[in-house]
Order: C-alpha cells, then structure tokens, then sequence
C-alpha cells in the first residue's frame, strides 16, 4: 500500500489529540468528584473521620465543605450517629416523603428533636448556626443531658455577640460552648457565636467530631450494605421557623 495522503494522516492527529484531550477531562472530572476536599485544609482531619463514621456522605460536588448545611444533612448526621434505628411513624412528614432523608426526618420528630418549620419538614432550607446548635442541644437532651449543668453565665461572655442570642438559645449555646462541642469564630476583635449566620458542611464536620466524643456513634441498625445517599443542595431559610431560632447577624470568620 502506499503512503497515505498529507490530509488524511492530519485528520487522524486531529482525531487523536481529541481523545487525549476528552480522556484528561474526563479524568479531572473524576478527581473532583471523588475529592473528598482539599488538601491541606483546617478540616481535613475532621472530614475523614466523619466520612470514614459514616456520619456524613457529600454531595454531587464530592464533600463541599464551603456548601450550606441543610435541615435535612443536620437531621440525617444525627439519625447516623444513632445508628439509623427503624422508624415507627413513616408519615409524620408529608413533604419529607419519597425524599433520601425520610426516615432521618421522622426519627428527628419522634425523638424530639425538631416541630417542623411551620411548612413541614423543609429538609432543603439551609439552617442557621443556631438552628444547628438547638438541634445538637436537643440530641444531648435525648441521650440524658442535663442542660442546666451549663449555668454559668461567663461561659458566653467572651463572645463578642452573646447579646444576639434569642432566649430560647442561650442554655443551648451555653451547653455548646460549656462543652467544646463549638468554640465560636475567630476575628481580629475577638470571637463570635455568629447565631444569625448559615453553617458551612467543613463547620459541621468538626462539630460532629466533639460530638462524638460525647456521644459515641452507634452500631446501625441496617449494618451491611451502605445504602446512605449523597446530601442534596441548600434553599435559602425562610422566616420565622417554629423551631424558634433567630436570624440575627454575625461575621465571618474561621471556626476554632
């Protein structure tokens, strides 16, 4: 046979260089979704423990550290650390039905651990730092925790924003900080309980680590096959939840 024309053996480069091209980013995409988060961060430990306790999963975009936690992930962490008991009332939510946290949803309301927003369940609205400090206070207070045990009322002192705290917060707040369970945000005038501002996924997962400490995790109830799925995406919070946290406002900064 004879040597193939010019236009022919540019044709096959082009077509060579595509799948190299294609093979790299399908590669890259790969490596971003399984990525667990990035290295070297403050909350790389605390990540790996939790996804190795099976405590939290991630979502379509691996772990998202920086995403907004959301009811649903707050109830379903703690529904884990319980160990995924069975459920008794399937229907104690209309709006969580069909969803991936169902039953961590009406675990959370036979436990006592949340009354809903006053629109159902909500499991996609994003929660605030307190919102997710009540609902941590009320899993100690199901497990036998006095929280009365935290009286001190120099425990919040230091913060710059204890005044932002909603009554109904403060011995919640208290039993956290009292704990170590948080230890508040750091900026160059001091440290702030930031109430009023959402939590990010990285925040949860350190938090979930004092937790645990606490309250160790317990064995699941379906031990076997891992059938817990990836945590969807936040809403914006909506007003006036019943389960009566504020909306204050608060900096940002790093969690200590």
């Amino acid at each position: 046979m004879g040597e193939r024309p010019r236009w022919a053996r540019g044709v096959e480069g082009d077509r060579g260089m595509k799948k190299r091209v294609a093979s790299l980013l399908i590669c890259a995409l790969v490596v971003a979704l399984t990525a667990p988060a990035a290295a070297g961060m403050w909350y790389d430990a605390a990540v790996t423990a939790v996804t190795g306790q099976g405590l939290m999963t991630g979502t379509g975009a691996g772990f998202d550290p920086e995403g907004a936690v959301t009811r649903a992930t707050v109830f379903q962490t703690l529904y884990n650390l319980e160990g995924r008991p069975s459920v008794e009332d399937s229907a104690a939510w209309p709006d969580a039905a069909g969803k991936w946290y169902e039953p961590a949803a009406c675990w959370a309301k036979s436990a006592g651990l949340t009354q809903g927003t006053g629109a159902g369940f909500e499991g996609d609205r994003a929660v605030t730092r307190a919102e997710l400090v009540v609902a941590l206070s009320r899993y100690a207070q199901s497990k036998g925790t006095d929280l009365t045990q935290w009286k001190d009322v120099e425990l919040l002192r230091t913060y710059m924003d204890a005044e932002l705290l909603a009554r109904w917060d403060v011995d919640a707040f208290r039993w956290a900080v009292g704990t170590k369970v948080i230890g508040g945000q750091s900026a160059s005038d001091g440290l702030y309980l930031a109430p009023g501002q959402g939590a990010t996924r990285a925040e949860l997962a350190q938090i979930l680590v004092r937790l645990t400490a606490l309250y160790p995790a317990s064995t699941p109830a379906d031990q076997g096959a891992d059938t817990r799925p990836a945590e969807g995406a936040a809403t914006q919070p909506s007003s006036a939840p019943a389960d009566q946290e504020p909306d204050g406002a608060a900096p940002a900064g790093i969690p200590s």
